[in-house]
């Protein structure tokens, strides 16, 4: 007997045991006032485990009980409740009310019926009730989910139930009854969301909440549950930071004015920001670290919490919206063992095609030659011809050593430093437990080998979720998550020179240098002395370790009936050092002897809470209480040091005193603030068809001086259902639910630092008699009459469902305005310190529009289709400024704060072109190839000269041209605030299953600074770089008809630059994943499921954006985003 049946056999025996206990041995205590019977009979259940069935035309025309129950058995109760013409009778666990005399009805009868019944995973379903409708004659299924039923009448029906699964009836002689399958009773309008300090049934909902429905997440190949988000939520805004291996992802709730993240609460925790430790003068690039230590895997649910109405609960930090994450925890269940894996390659696309060393020698003897015509006056740069200056001209590639490259690509330095990325995944999960103990536990392993060469992101993770009765009345609980983050970094977000990062070097070297000489050292560029070998920078040693602990503990006394206490505490810890070598044989380290850095950044937050929750129900009313107290307090350090000049490369970071620099660097910093918190909630409910949440929050900061230091934040929001109205009867056969909601709140915000003080630095170093000391100085003026900023939310929605919740969704308005904004005002430059923190005079507005739509468009035995579709639109304006602003010509009082404003580039100046006059009153001539920016307008000018300015301060316009380049030439191009939508459908034929996800932006712009970089021909001339293949389409006097500019553009003579060539449109549609498994028909007794899938991260994007990625693109030398491939295994034992 293997141990799968042995535990199987347990829990059936202490079904069995459990089911010979007397009904007098279990007891129920209530105060009913005016409740349905049926409803009686719901707490009956809970309280004492028993399944009670009945037939609901029975219950018709019973009254309402109102009776007060005190340990009183089961018997006791119903004899009490139920009407004189009904009776009861035990079976095992089960009691079956029927009308007197019922059973005793003669019929004819069948030999028996029997059957299995199971979950949807195929797992046998333990003491499932099986009835006979209308009778008392029933069963409950054994260890296997087997069950049958003696003495069955011919026209009988069969009733079929467990707690947790929707109930199904079967007529006598019916196929299906051969082999049940239960679905989980998982009714939309029933589902239960996260609200913050409790839950709420979706129905009863007041405020501006959406889910995320984990089970629609990918499969496979994220490092954190934030890179599966985009276009899941709608109000959710979703930017990749980087698309290097756990890139991070900044996430935004309604708009960017707030300047706030959303606050993460894990489990009951609201956790703070923290970023990885890193050392070295090079970056590390951008990675996540606040939920990367939690497995995707063992998410339950993920719930946003998006207007002020739901989000004063959580005060000062929750003026960027909420997002609560809760995981997964054990259930009263047969122990069950999951187990994942995946493994999955990573393709760079997209990625700069460079000019190969042919390719390069030609393009670079062409821009030689243009930019000596223009130094020698040649063609249409001067008078002479190229026939009286040949002689003086010398190509930087003669034809011979172009030849011997002519079969010959050289060095794809790109390719030297690149590779396939692969993805390990791994993850086991164990979940029991019983009606005292329930545990859930995991550990995973997840190890992404980048597509950059050393670049390595590996993780490993553990939760543990343990619940325990301790008696009747008090609970505990336990969340433990602990994790290791181990990164090998490369060079990334440099910038020119010696600090260019290792993308930038493989873009611009030299393809006709291999990457070592014949000394074997690495080849180095003549033409640009501070640039690395590419590969060289791949021996740069950077490593990050970061180890976090999140957990807390509760405990929870149920008092007396309906009232519940609840104590929290709990610590999120964070330790994280990086540790950077730069050896000698890059050109940085050269230059110093090899340098050295260590950096150690850690965060330690606590938090207390204690929660009382009161709730009763009368007759039609439904009232919950909260109140509750939260203290937090958060602890920051960090040290760093570095050295260099080293004897040898071996000593890595591991003995800085060996090196011989004479000003070794050493830095340290500190800080800790606190919060203490008084929070309450109202919840009322009358008939399921009128709604009231209030919640009100008190916050105390440090941040502030003692006399602003509380912040009072309310909230409230009320909901009609008005398809519970009499007046919409007529519609009760399709119509579920038709809720209007409007809520109002306010948040606080303090991010401001302890700025209400002064504070000192060190200063210059001073010579004080023949000693050279430090100096202090006054760095920071302090503001004692700093306040909260206030965030005020005003949120209308209307929820929808449809058909028993085939088609659900919601509409959402929203407007929210910022005021008391905590900045920065400009003192006198004369002052010690020329500025301070302040609140501004100024106001702040975001609005928008959402809308959500869930529909089960096919729900068959063996085809399923399910779509989710969101859609998120929003703007930022100003509402007022501040007095001491001061507008320019092109600026507005409320203006949107992401408008676009550009010079617009009019094609290129050709020969004898002029624009605008010297000093002298001369026209002057433009150089042929640089960008012509449109002169559009100018300043009014009085007869002095000087600017006319309106009553507001702002510069008129002249209304006309006025042959200068300057700010009045500035064109809207539009506001960059894209609008969102998010498309997912799931497919389920038989045993396969198929999912396919897609979001996008609109109205949206991005540079493409990529392509402004590998097309500046002054760098193939001034630094010998290498460059892009759509340099051939560079403006040169042969070539005029040409989209990029000319060698000179640097030297352009009007100012605009190049205006909004490079400015592209950057909307796009990405599909994200595409997953199809299918799971395998296993008649294992040890294996209850087993799914395979393969899945595709990423495959294709339609944009008309022509650099790498419109989303990850951020700078000339991003991380290039990849298309993954991936297959794995999910088992359930």
């Amino acid at each position: 007997m293997n141990y799968r049946k042995t535990i199987r056999r347990l829990v059936f025996l202490s079904l069995f045991a459990m089911g010979t206990v007397t009904i007098q041995a279990q007891t129920v205590t209530k105060v009913f006032e005016a409740t349905p019977l049926n409803n009686v009979l719901k707490e009956v259940e809970k309280q004492t485990g028993f399944s009670i069935m009945y037939n609901n035309d029975d219950l018709n025309g019973s009254k309402a009980v109102t009776h007060t129950f005190e340990n009183s058995s089961v018997e006791e109760v119903l004899k009490t409740v139920l009407p004189s013409h009904l009776e009861f009778q035990l079976q095992n666990k089960m009691i079956v009310i029927s009308r007197k005399g019922s059973h005793g009805t003669q019929q004819k009868t069948v030999k028996k019926v029997s059957g299995t019944i199971v979950d949807a995973e195929g797992e046998p379903i333990i003491g499932a009730n099986v009835l006979i409708k209308g009778t008392t004659n029933g069963v409950i299924t054994d260890i296997d989910g087997n069950y049958t039923l003696n003495e069955v009448p011919a026209n009988a029906i069969i009733s079929i139930s467990y707690i947790g699964y929707q109930p199904l009836e079967f007529k006598v002689g019916s196929k299906e009854l051969a082999k049940v399958v239960m679905k989980e009773d998982t009714e939309v309008l029933d589902e239960v969301v996260v609200v913050g300090y409790g839950g709420q049934k979706r129905r009863e909902i007041t405020g501006a909440i959406a889910s995320v429905k984990v089970e629609e997440l990918p499969s496979t190949g994220a490092a954190s549950v934030t890179q599966m988000l985009s276009g899941k939520a709608a109000g959710l805004y979703t930017n990749i930071a980087s698309a290097q291996p756990g890139g991070r992802v900044d996430l935004r709730i309604r708009g960017e004015a707030t300047g706030r993240s959303p606050l993460i609460v894990i489990d009951g925790f609201p956790v703070s920001g923290f970023d990885n430790a890193s050392a070295g003068q090079f970056s590390s690039g951008k990675t996540e670290s606040v939920l990367a230590s939690i497995n995707p895997n063992d998410i339950e649910s993920i719930d946003i919490l998006k207007d002020a109405s739901a989000t004063s609960i959580y005060g000062t930090r929750a003026a960027g919206g909420v997002i609560l994450i809760t995981t997964k925890r054990g259930r009263s269940s047969k122990t069950s063992v999951e187990f994942n894996a995946s493994l999955m390659f990573s393709k760079a696309y997209n990625v700069p095609k460079i000019l190969n060393a042919e390719d390069y020698m030609l393009e670079t003897n062409r821009a030689y030659k243009e930019y000596f015509m223009f130094e020698n006056g040649v063609g249409v740069y001067g008078d002479k011809t190229w026939e009286e200056v040949e002689h003086l001209y010398k190509p930087r590639y003669s034809d011979e050593e172009i030849k011997a490259y002519e079969n010959n690509p050289g060095t794809d330095w790109v390719d030297e430093i690149m590779r396939v990325g692969v993805v390990q995944n791994y993850g086991v999960n164990v979940s029991s437990g019983n009606e005292k103990t329930k545990y859930y536990i995991s550990l995973g392993y997840y190890d992404n080998k980048g597509i950059i060469k050393n670049n390595e992101y590996g993780k490993y993770m553990s939760q543990v979720n343990v619940d325990q009765k301790i008696g009747s009345k008090v609970s505990a609980g336990l969340t433990f998550n602990l994790s290791r983050l181990k990164l090998n970094n490369v060079p990334m977000d440099g910038e020119a020179g010696d600090q260019s990062d290792i993308f930038r070097t493989a873009y611009l070297f030299d393809p006709t240098l291999p990457v070592k000489d014949e000394n074997g050292d690495y080849s180095l560029m003549q033409g640009a002395a501070v640039l690395s070998n590419p590969v060289s920078m791949l021996d740069i040693k950077s490593e990050t370790q970061t180890d976090h602990l999140l957990g807390n503990l509760s405990l929870t006394w149920d008092v007396i009936s309906g009232l519940r206490l609840k104590g929290i505490v709990g610590a999120d810890i964070y330790y994280s050092q990086a540790n950077h070598y730069l050896p000698s044989t890059t050109l940085a380290g050269a230059s110093t002897n090899g340098k050295a850095a260590k950096q150690l950044n850690t965060k330690n937050d606590y938090q207390a809470q204690l929660l009382a929750t009161y709730n009763k129900s009368f007759d039609k009313h439904n009232l919950d209480i909260m109140l509750g107290s939260e203290f937090i307090q958060s602890n920051w350090s960090g040290f760093s040091a570095s050295n260099q000049d080293f004897v040898t490369d071996g000593f890595l970071w591991n003995n800085l005193a060996m090196g011989a620099s004479e000003s070794p660097t050493v830095g340290s910093w500190g800080g800790k603030s606190e919060t203490m918190s008084y929070v309450s909630r109202i919840k009322y409910n009358y008939d399921d068809k009128y709604f009231l949440t209030a919640n009100f929050r008190i916050d105390g900061s440090s941040n502030f001086a003692a006399n602003h230091q509380w912040g009072y934040f309310p909230g409230i929001s009320v909901a009609w259902d008005i398809a519970r109205e009499n007046f919409m009867r007529r519609t009760s056969g399709y119509l579920d639910q038709l809720k209007l909601r409007i809520g109002y709140g306010q948040t606080g915000n303090d991010n401001i630092g302890t700025a209400f003080f002064n504070y000192y630095a060190p200063g210059e170093k001073i010579l004080w008699g023949d000693q050279l000391i430090s100096s202090i100085g006054l760095a920071g003026l302090g503001n004692p009459d700093l306040k909260w900023e206030v965030q005020t939310d005003l949120n209308i929605g209307l929820d929808f469902s449809f058909l028993k919740g085939r088609i659900y969704g919601n509409v959402e308005y929203f407007n929210r305005v910022i005021s008391n904004l905590l900045g920065w005002r400009q003192l006198s430059s004369l002052n010690e310190v020329t500025g301070m923190s302040c609140n501004l005079d100024a106001k702040k507005r975001t609005y928008g529009y959402e809308f959500s739509l869930n529909s089960k468009n096919f729900d068959t035995k063996n085809f399923k289709w399910n779509t989710n579709l969101t859609f998120s639109y929003y703007r930022d304006r100003w509402l007022k400024r501040d007095a001491n602003w001061k507008p320019d010509i092109y600026e507005s009082e409320k203006a949107d704060l992401a408008e676009l404003w550009y010079f617009i580039s009019d094609g290129f100046f050709k020969e004898g072109d002029t624009f605008g006059v010297n000093e002298n009153g001369e026209p002057i001539e433009m150089i042929p190839g640089t960008v012509k920016i449109k002169d559009v307008d100018g300043y009014l000018l009085d007869e002095a000269g000087n600017r006319v300015l309106d009553e507001n301060g702002k510069p008129k316009r002249l209304g006309k041209p006025d042959g200068k380049i300057d700010n009045a030439d500035l064109v809207k191009i539009g506001v960059n605030t894209p609008y969102t939508i998010g498309l997912t459908n799931t497919f389920n034929y038989k045993n396969f299953d198929l999912a396919v996800s897609l979001y996008g932006k609109f109205n949206y712009w991005r540079s493409n600074s990529t392509t402004q970089m590998l097309t500046n021909l002054r760098l193939m001339v001034d630094e010998s770089a290498n460059l892009s293949y759509d340099v051939k389409d560079a403006w040169y006097s042969d070539h005029q008809d040409a989209k990029y500019p000319s060698i000179l553009q640097n030297s352009s003579r009007i100012n605009g630059g190049t205006g909004d060539l490079y400015l592209e449109k950057a909307w796009y549609i990405r599909v994200n994943n595409i997953d199809l498994g299918y799971t395998i028909p296993w008649k294992s007794s040890g294996i209850s499921r087993l799914r395979v899938y393969v899945s595709l991260q990423n495959p294709f994007i339609i944009t008309p954006y022509t650099g790498m990625d419109p989303e990850t693109n951020y700078g000339s030398t991003s991380y290039p985003n990849q298309r993954n491939y991936a297959f794995g295994v999910q088992v359930n034992f």
